[in-house]
């Protein structure tokens, strides 16, 4: 993730609104919708769970990109 550090720690802000926002806590993602908003729904998932996920999108957009160029 950009922002990660050695420490196993670090944010990314995506810069648009909502303000959505990732930090890795030790073993753990957090993804929060609107950092701006206190009571925004938040997502947080184990760093194997988030690359599982990751991977699956990845793929998943790999395909369709194949299906859309024919």
């Amino acid at each position: 993730m950009p922002g990660e550090s050695q420490r196993g720690s670090g944010h990314a802000s995506f810069g648009h609104d909502p303000d959505p926002f990732a930090e890795r806590l030790a073993d753990t993602v957090r993804l929060t919708v609107d950092a701006e908003q206190d009571d925004s729904p938040v997502i947080e998932l184990s760093i194997p769970e988030f690359r599982r996920l990751l991977d699956g999108a990845e793929h998943d957009l790999t395909n369709f990109l194949s299906i859309a160029a024919d």
